[in-house]
């Protein structure tokens, strides 16, 4: 998830299941399986319907946020982020990741997650499975890491 020809400086991208089964020749159970222990850890989270994944920390990783030296507006780090963040289509990941990184990233607009089944995806519960096969998206980005 850290490097693909899909993944953007947030962390936050559309990626295909039927894709990283071509590239990686795995099956769609052992990626559903490795997507479950992976937001089982916080560590990334997947929405099939919308077919977003995010990870996480990966954007203060790329970027080199931290609470020592946050990022100054006119970084162009900020720029770069602003302007993919603002590029992103409709994902149920984009409310959370605005939630976690708005500040430090100077976002203005927060872009809120679709409703998915009646709520949004950020207001599940840990664990929950919205909708039949939806991966993640359950309490995201509610980290106390930053």
């Amino acid at each position: 998830l850290l490097s693909n020809d899909y993944m953007n400086m947030l962390g936050l991208y559309r990626l295909k299941v039927r894709d990283v089964e071509e590239d990686l020749g795995l099956t769609r159970e052992a990626i559903v399986a490795a997507l479950e222990v992976l937001q089982a850890t916080d560590y990334a989270y997947y929405d099939e319907p919308s077919q977003f994944v995010w990870v996480t920390d990966m954007a203060r990783a790329r970027l080199q946020i931290t609470d020592d030296h946050p990022l100054v507006r006119k970084d162009l780090r900020v720029k770069g982020a602003r302007r993919v963040y603002a590029a992103l289509p409709v994902n149920p990941f984009l409310g959370p990741f605005f939630d976690r990184y708005g500040p430090l990233l100077w976002l203005d607009v927060r872009a809120d997650a679709p409703k998915v089944v009646g709520r949004t995806a950020a207001a599940a519960g840990r664990g929950t499975r919205i909708i039949p096969g939806l991966i993640g998206a359950a309490n995201v980005g509610r980290s106390t890491r930053g």
